[in-house]
Protein backbone atom coordinates (compact mmCIF):
# COMPACT_ATOMS: atom_id res chain seq x y z
CA UNK A 1 0.00 0.00 0.00
CA UNK A 2 1.80 3.87 -0.89
CA UNK A 3 1.65 5.75 1.69
CA UNK A 4 -1.11 8.91 1.39
CA UNK A 5 -0.18 12.16 0.11
CA UNK A 6 -0.81 15.12 3.00
CA UNK A 7 -0.91 18.17 1.37
CA UNK A 8 -1.47 22.04 2.44
CA UNK A 9 -2.38 23.71 -0.53
CA UNK A 10 -2.69 27.85 0.55
CA UNK A 11 -2.98 30.97 -1.47
CA UNK A 12 -4.56 34.10 -1.11
CA UNK A 13 -8.45 34.89 -2.43
CA UNK A 14 -8.46 34.74 -6.54
CA UNK A 15 -5.65 32.57 -6.14
CA UNK A 16 -7.35 29.40 -8.16
CA UNK A 17 -7.60 27.17 -4.89
CA UNK A 18 -11.07 26.40 -5.84
CA UNK A 19 -9.48 26.07 -9.58
CA UNK A 20 -7.26 23.03 -8.25
CA UNK A 21 -10.04 21.70 -5.54
CA UNK A 22 -12.06 20.83 -9.15
CA UNK A 23 -8.61 19.44 -11.00
CA UNK A 24 -7.84 17.17 -8.00
CA UNK A 25 -11.95 15.67 -8.24
CA UNK A 26 -11.39 15.13 -12.01
CA UNK A 27 -7.88 13.70 -11.55
CA UNK A 28 -9.27 11.74 -8.83
CA UNK A 29 -12.19 10.35 -11.12
CA UNK A 30 -10.21 9.81 -13.91
CA UNK A 31 -7.33 7.83 -12.43
CA UNK A 32 -9.40 5.69 -10.03
CA UNK A 33 -10.63 2.60 -10.37
CA UNK A 34 -14.54 3.79 -10.21
CA UNK A 35 -16.11 2.87 -13.35
CA UNK A 36 -17.35 6.29 -13.58
CA UNK A 37 -20.55 5.54 -11.51
CA UNK A 38 -18.51 6.66 -7.68
CA UNK A 39 -16.60 9.54 -7.26
CA UNK A 40 -13.26 8.65 -5.54
CA UNK A 41 -13.24 11.91 -3.66
CA UNK A 42 -15.08 13.34 -0.76
CA UNK A 43 -15.22 17.22 -1.22
CA UNK A 44 -16.05 19.20 1.96
CA UNK A 45 -15.45 22.61 3.88
CA UNK A 46 -16.18 23.87 7.09
CA UNK A 47 -19.19 26.12 6.29
CA UNK A 48 -21.91 24.93 4.16
CA UNK A 49 -21.21 28.16 1.87
CA UNK A 50 -18.03 26.65 1.14
CA UNK A 51 -18.66 23.58 0.62
CA UNK A 52 -21.76 24.95 -1.87
CA UNK A 53 -18.83 26.29 -3.90
CA UNK A 54 -17.31 23.25 -4.64
CA UNK A 55 -20.05 21.16 -4.45
CA UNK A 56 -19.48 19.28 -1.59
CA UNK A 57 -20.74 19.30 2.04
CA UNK A 58 -19.79 20.22 5.61
CA UNK A 59 -17.13 18.12 6.95
CA UNK A 60 -19.45 17.23 9.93
CA UNK A 61 -22.06 16.13 7.24
CA UNK A 62 -19.27 14.36 5.27
CA UNK A 63 -18.44 12.41 7.89
CA UNK A 64 -21.15 12.07 10.05
CA UNK A 65 -19.57 14.09 12.97
CA UNK A 66 -21.57 15.80 15.65
CA UNK A 67 -20.20 19.33 17.08
CA UNK A 68 -19.80 18.56 20.48
CA UNK A 69 -17.71 15.00 20.60
CA UNK A 70 -16.81 12.27 18.05
CA UNK A 71 -19.29 9.40 18.52
CA UNK A 72 -18.46 5.80 17.63
CA UNK A 73 -20.52 4.73 14.06
CA UNK A 74 -23.20 2.42 15.19
CA UNK A 75 -23.09 -1.21 13.05
CA UNK A 76 -25.56 -0.42 10.51
CA UNK A 77 -23.72 3.27 9.90
CA UNK A 78 -20.11 1.87 9.57
CA UNK A 79 -21.27 -0.85 7.18
CA UNK A 80 -22.74 2.15 5.33
CA UNK A 81 -19.99 4.23 5.30
CA UNK A 82 -17.48 1.46 4.34
CA UNK A 83 -19.60 0.83 1.26
CA UNK A 84 -19.20 4.21 0.52
CA UNK A 85 -15.67 4.58 1.15
CA UNK A 86 -14.73 1.50 -1.18
CA UNK A 87 -13.86 3.85 -3.84
CA UNK A 88 -12.79 7.13 -2.12
CA UNK A 89 -9.01 7.92 -2.55
CA UNK A 90 -8.97 11.44 -1.40
CA UNK A 91 -10.60 13.81 1.35
CA UNK A 92 -10.49 17.37 -0.09
CA UNK A 93 -11.00 19.90 2.81
CA UNK A 94 -11.60 23.75 2.00
CA UNK A 95 -11.29 26.72 4.12
CA UNK A 96 -9.27 24.39 5.97
CA UNK A 97 -8.38 27.42 8.28
CA UNK A 98 -11.81 27.42 10.22
CA UNK A 99 -10.90 23.50 11.16
CA UNK A 100 -9.95 23.07 14.44
CA UNK A 101 -6.83 21.29 15.38
CA UNK A 102 -9.53 19.14 17.47
CA UNK A 103 -11.91 18.84 14.58
CA UNK A 104 -8.72 17.65 12.89
CA UNK A 105 -8.51 14.68 15.27
CA UNK A 106 -12.00 13.81 15.03
CA UNK A 107 -12.02 13.45 11.16
CA UNK A 108 -8.55 11.31 11.38
CA UNK A 109 -10.05 9.44 14.02
CA UNK A 110 -13.71 8.80 11.92
CA UNK A 111 -11.46 7.83 8.91
CA UNK A 112 -9.84 5.32 10.42
CA UNK A 113 -12.80 4.03 11.95
CA UNK A 114 -14.12 3.70 8.36
CA UNK A 115 -11.06 2.24 7.03
CA UNK A 116 -9.98 -0.17 9.48
CA UNK A 117 -6.66 1.46 9.10
CA UNK A 118 -5.40 2.52 12.29
CA UNK A 119 -2.26 2.85 12.13
CA UNK A 120 -1.90 5.20 8.62
CA UNK A 121 -3.15 8.95 9.07
CA UNK A 122 -6.89 9.66 7.96
CA UNK A 123 -7.04 5.60 7.49
CA UNK A 124 -4.88 5.47 4.60
CA UNK A 125 -6.22 7.94 2.44
CA UNK A 126 -4.92 11.12 0.61
CA UNK A 127 -5.67 14.52 2.34
CA UNK A 128 -5.47 17.79 0.41
CA UNK A 129 -6.38 20.92 3.51
CA UNK A 130 -7.02 23.97 1.50
CA UNK A 131 -7.22 27.19 2.33
CA UNK A 132 -5.29 30.41 3.62
CA UNK A 133 -4.47 30.54 7.33
CA UNK A 134 -4.26 34.00 7.65
CA UNK A 135 -8.49 33.90 7.16
CA UNK A 136 -10.91 33.25 9.61
CA UNK A 137 -10.01 30.87 12.84
CA UNK A 138 -12.08 28.59 14.37
CA UNK A 139 -14.74 29.76 16.41
CA UNK A 140 -14.06 28.98 20.12
CA UNK A 141 -11.54 26.22 19.52
CA UNK A 142 -7.81 25.91 18.74
CA UNK A 143 -6.29 26.74 15.47
CA UNK A 144 -4.67 24.07 13.33
CA UNK A 145 -1.28 25.62 13.06
CA UNK A 146 -1.26 26.68 17.06
CA UNK A 147 -1.71 23.11 18.42
CA UNK A 148 -1.82 19.52 16.78
CA UNK A 149 -2.09 16.62 19.90
CA UNK A 150 -0.82 14.12 17.12
CA UNK A 151 1.93 14.09 14.26
CA UNK A 152 0.35 13.95 11.08
CA UNK A 153 2.70 14.92 8.94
Amino acid sequence: MKEPLLIYFTGPAGSGKTFVIKALMEIYNRFSDTDGIFNAYIACASTGKAASAIGGTTVHNALSISLSRLLPLNIEKAQQYRALFQFIKVLIIDEVSMVSAELLEQIDARLKQITGLFTKAFGGLDVFLIGDLRKLPPVKATPIFKQIKKNYW
